[in-house]
């Protein structure tokens, strides 16, 4: 049904959410479709849940060519089941430049140590919110400094991290990282 939709309506559709009906039961979303959903040159807004996400990278839905930028400014990402890598917010960053929310679940936090940050605000990326969350462990202080560096380096113009409330076990970590990041834009020079 869906990939009947993407070749009838591609050209038209802005607005798309995609939720399971089935709690508790994450149905897979065939490649192929994820990778239509990537060629609807109109799509602003994109909101997934309840649905497997594992032939999803990061950048599948931001990126329909060099010539024809993508136009999201809203993607919502399932929460429930897959995750992508924190480094992989950078390929987002890239690909869709007028994006103002992303809502994501984040793994592997630590790679950042190993991971040199973006140059300082070289990004001009308006991303207004990103809401996140983790099921890793609770960082040490040095990993959520790296992480909110890197953060705000790709997002300078970033209003709020908020947690997701579904990953509590790591609000505060959150909460202390959006602080950072605002500390770090207060004392930016405008």
């Amino acid at each position: 049904m869906i990939n009947s939709a993407q070749h009838r309506w591609a050209g038209t559709i802005s607005h798309l959410t995609l939720l399971s009906s089935l709690p508790g039961l994450v149905t897979e979303i065939p490649e192929e479709t994820l990778g239509g959903l990537a060629r609807l040159p109109e799509l602003e807004y994109l909101e997934i849940s309840g649905w497997g996400t594992t032939s999803l990278r990061a950048d599948d839905f931001c990126h329909t060519g060099d010539t024809n930028p993508s136009k999201l400014k809203i993607l919502h990402l399932p929460i429930d089941s897959d995750a992508i890598s924190i480094l992989k917010l950078e390929s987002i960053a890239k690909a869709c430049p007028d994006l103002l929310s992303l809502q994501c679940r984040l793994e592997n936090l630590r790679d950042i140590r190993n991971q040199s940050a973006p140059a300082s605000n070289s990004s001009s990326h308006n991303l207004e919110t990103l809401i996140v969350g983790d099921t890793e462990t609770t960082l040490i202080r040095r990993d959520l400094l790296q992480v909110a560096l890197y953060i705000d380096n790709l997002f300078p113009h970033l209003r709020q991290v908020q947690p997701l409330v579904s990953f509590d076990q790591n609000a505060d970590q959150w909460g202390f990282i959006n602080e950072l990041v605002k500390f770090r834009q207060s004392a930016r020079p405008n």
